[in-house]
């Protein structure tokens, strides 16, 4: 009797216990409530179930047919992001929503992650299914309807209505994924905020690499180039991670997605470890230390060779790639504790470069907050580490100056290269602090604002500065070319290359005001460096083009003369004539007629350097209604 009392019990508990666990697999989810009170939404917990297909072959067809039979979609639990482990497997996402406003809302569905190899979306509304192209590094960015360096997908919804998303994922390597909901202009504006902050942090990398190239050029210094390529891998880093290597570089190279994260790692540590020998003198006071790093080298490249060939789904090593910067950290406090002053700006921009790997290590094991401050915190870091670098190695150039007996002739050759770097900086410092300051004012202008077009605006204002920018740097880069450029005499014809000096786009928008006439004949041949004389007649133009202020409609005269002893020419205008006290300055680099954005004083500073070099002379007479230029070259 008790015995049957016993099973009849255990009976009813089944059937009780079944049916709540079928509720707390497919009955516990909820309906998120679109409102447009909340901007933001993270998904997780019972708004977000999730489905593995272990055969990855199911279509959504199955999956809608076999919903609560063979198909059970369960609340995922209450965490950020998820992990895809199967790369067999495809992964279904369930996400229901409901408008409960009295306006139409718009919406993007995102993944931060976007180093997934296919995200699909099907949308069922009114019992219609719509189904999206797939998304992801396994095909071309172009495809993406919208091109953002994430997977995104939009959808708006009528007041009242009910919609329910599946998310299709599947990728080859192991990989999180974090979900959110955004509203529209939410989603605009922090994209562009985004994209803005690491446009300054890759405009900052790519000064930081042309300066160090130039001052490597200037001192024949190794320590500059192993900088520059450990910056430049730098940056391949962040955009092999951020996405921004996808959207912008390699965008028609998909494939790229899989080696441009290993082989940036490897390489950013490889020269991480040369500039820290270089750096440090490691050869001189410490040399086992070098054995060590070359034979790190070594072994770190037979296990890349053995990733890429046999183990291509592993993309971190991370326990591998961070010895380099422990070694060189360490490095950098022996070389202190034992009295080499410079080592302290090695010490403080590794600490803080191992301050952002503490940080984000943190948030990889959930022990600090995720969001987009902290996700890029590295970045920060980094670019901290780099600039501290940065002045390393130019206070290193100080300190050898004031330590190192050398000869007379020595001793003038680097006090003459230190006179073009200050000169160089000076310049460049001048020329950049008004535009940075425009782009940090603009910028602050733009976070302020909430209005699109408002922000839109200041984009514009913001590439109108850069461009700006891009333009001094040019400049500078184009002197220090001329500087080194070795005069090499070939057989040149005028004719030839004045037409390719009108050809020249900055002259070339200009050329209905320019007379040009040439003498002695035209079809003359003579001998002189063509590149020199291309950019003394380029910028001699492009200065009474741009610079010079015309009361009326301008108008050039150019009257190139070739005759057996010289090569003369004379450049004439109808613009305000250039008072003579200034004549002497005008070929100084700092100078400047006027306010105006576009009048560079490194026109007429590449004029005189050009005839320098082509040990000619160059003369200025002014009349009443302009100033005329006259260029002599001797042959």
């Amino acid at each position: 009797m008790i015995k049957r009392l016993d099973n009849y019990f255990s009976l009813i508990a089944k059937c009780l216990i079944f049916p709540l666990i079928l509720l707390s697999v497919n009955g516990f989810s909820e309906t998120i409530s679109l409102t447009g009170e909340e901007p933001h939404i993270v998904l997780k917990g019972t708004n977000l179930e999730l489905y593995e297909d272990t055969s990855g072959k199911r279509s959504i067809e199955y999956i809608l047919k076999n919903l609560d039979k063979t198909v059970y979609f369960i609340p995922t639990e209450h965490q950020d992001h998820f992990i895809l482990k199967n790369p067999i497997s495809s992964y279904w996402f369930k996400v229901k929503i409901k408008n409960d406003s009295e306006d139409q809302q718009h919406y993007i569905l995102e993944s931060y992650n976007y180093r997934i190899d296919s995200m699909l979306f099907y949308e069922i509304r009114e019992s219609k299914l719509l189904i999206t192209d797939s998304i992801g590094v396994a095909y071309k960015f172009e495809k993406r309807e919208i091109k953002h360096k994430n997977l995104v997908y939009a959808f708006w919804m009528k007041p009242g209505e009910e919609c329910t998303i599946y998310i299709k994922l599947k990728n080859r390597y192991e990989t999180p994924v974090e979900l959110v909901l955004r509203e529209l202009e939410h989603f605009t504006s922090y994209s562009i905020s985004e994209y803005f902050f690491l446009g300054l942090f890759y405009g900052s990398i790519l000064i930081i690499i042309i300066l160090n190239i130039l001052a490597g050029a200037y001192l024949k210094s190794k320590a500059h180039y192993y900088y520059v390529f450990y910056v430049f891998f730098v940056g391949t880093f962040f955009l092999s991670q951020d996405g921004m290597g996808f959207h912008f570089v390699w965008a028609s190279a998909e494939f790229l997605n899989d080696y441009a994260y290993m082989l940036s790692v490897y390489f950013m540590t490889v020269f991480l470890l040369l500039y820290t020998n270089a750096f440090l003198n490691l050869k001189t006071y410490y040399p086992g230390y070098p054995k060590i790093f070359y034979g790190y080298i070594i072994i770190r490249t037979f296990i890349l060779i053995i990733n890429l060939i046999f183990f291509p789904e592993i993309r971190h090593l991370l326990y591998i790639d961070i010895v380099p910067f422990l070694m060189a950290y360490y490095c950098s406090y022996l070389s202190y504790r034992n009295g080499y002053p410079l080592s302290i700006y090695f010490l403080v921009g590794s600490t803080i470069l191992i301050s952002g790997f503490v940080l984000n290590f943190l948030q990889l094991f959930s022990l600090m907050e995720r969001n987009i401050y902290t996700f890029y915190v590295i970045n920060v870091c980094f670019l901290l580490e780099m600039i501290v670098f940065y002045f390393a190695l130019a206070e290193r150039i100080r300190f050898y100056k004031q330590h190192k007996s050398i000869s007379k002739g020595l001793k003038k050759e680097i006090e003459d290269k230190e006179q073009l770097i200050e000169q160089f900086i000076y310049k460049t410092s001048h020329d950049l602090s008004g535009p940075v300051k425009t782009i940090l004012g603009v910028t602050n202008l733009g976070l302020v604002s909430k209005n699109l077009d408002e922000q839109h605006d200041y984009l514009q204002m913001i590439q109108t500065t850069a461009l700006r920018l891009d333009e001094v740097l040019k400049s500078i880069a184009e002197i220090n070319i001329i500087r080194a450029q070795e005069i090499e005499k070939t057989l040149l014809n005028t004719s030839i290359l004045m037409e390719k000096v009108l050809n020249n786009p900055k002259i070339k928008e200009h050329s209905d005001k320019i007379k040009l006439t040439i003498t002695n004949p035209p079809s003359a041949l003579f001998q002189e460096d063509s590149f020199i004389l291309y950019k003394l007649i380029s910028n001699l133009l492009i200065y009474q083009l741009i610079c010079l202020k015309y009361p009326n409609e301008k108008k050039l005269t150019l009257d190139v003369t070739v005759n057996k002893e010289s090569y003369t020419i004379i450049a004439s205008n109808n613009a305000n004539p250039i008072p003579e006290e200034h004549h002497k300055n005008l070929f100084n680099i700092f100078f400047r007629l006027s306010n105006n954005n576009d009048d560079l004083g490194t026109y007429m500073h590449i004029v005189k350097l050009c005839v320098e070099k082509l040990n000619g002379k160059i003369a200025l007479e002014n009349s009443e209604s302009s100033t005329k230029f006259i260029i002599t070259i001797s042959f």
